[in-house]
């Protein structure tokens, strides 16, 4: 709130918060540590133990709503289902098996990104509501733990475990998965030269590398210094490792 207001109405091409949906991710269970493959195997698995804090208790409100639209042009709002100033009465993430009935109901301007996580208790999706006009779409890219999307398909698992992007972040979401939405919202011509994009909820600043691949200006920033020393960190490095090549 405190960096919206430095700045006029509609400064922003784009607004890409993703908020505080007032689920406790803050607040993370203990996971066990061992995973039952699909072929019977089980696998010993290092969870990151995050702290427990208290900036996912309620959901962003309206406030922070009304600033977000203030000062960008467009927005793609993370988990906008959560929100009553997104979308009136605020309801659950549809499961699978639900999809063509959401789409059915939003058929415009909504980004399914599918997990790609089987049968898991887990979410198997999260919502993404933007302000373009073009029809409902799915984005795949499995994000299950170990089991993360290789480049070339995100649908499939990526073989080389080495190459799964770590996790900094309890609500971490991968740097592909902004990649792949920024290419769509490219390729519909919703992306001009020089879009310089919001985000107010920075975390484990995925966004921020997906905007240097992309050659999009990022103003960011979170309520967390921690993070945001992180991202600074993550970021650097990927500069680094891009100019090698």
């Amino acid at each position: 709130m405190e960096l919206m207001k430095r700045y006029p109405d509609r400064y922003f091409h784009i607004a890409f918060p993703d908020p505080e949906y007032g689920i406790k991710a803050s607040r993370p269970s203990k996971k066990p540590n061992k995973v039952k493959q699909k072929n019977g195997r089980v696998s010993n698995v290092k969870h990151v133990l995050y702290k427990h804090k208290d900036w996912d208790d309620k959901p962003a409100d309206s406030k922070f709503g009304n600033e977000i639209f203030r000062v960008s042009q467009n927005q793609c709002i993370w988990g906008a289902n959560y929100f009553d100033w997104c979308v009136g009465k605020p309801f659950k993430t549809p499961r699978r098996n639900e999809y063509e009935e959401f789409i059915k109901n939003n058929p415009n301007g909504w980004i399914i990104w599918d997990k790609v996580n089987g049968d898991s208790d887990q979410s198997d999706c999260e919502l993404l509501k933007t302000s373009f006009n073009f029809g409902t779409v799915i984005i795949k890219f499995m994000w299950a733990g170990m089991r993360q999307g290789s480049i070339s398909d995100g649908g499939t698992m990526e073989g080389n475990k080495k190459l799964n992007e770590k996790r900094f972040h309890p609500c971490h979401k991968p740097v592909r998965i902004y990649d792949l939405i920024f290419s769509f919202l490219e390729s519909k011509g919703f992306i001009p030269k020089q879009t310089i994009v919001l985000e107010t909820n920075l975390g484990a600043g995925s966004i921020a590398l997906s905007c240097y691949n992309n050659n999009i200006d990022l103003v960011a920033c979170d309520i967390e210094s921690e993070y945001v020393d992180i991202s600074k960190e993550r970021l650097n490095i990927h500069q680094m490792q891009q100019s090698l090549f």
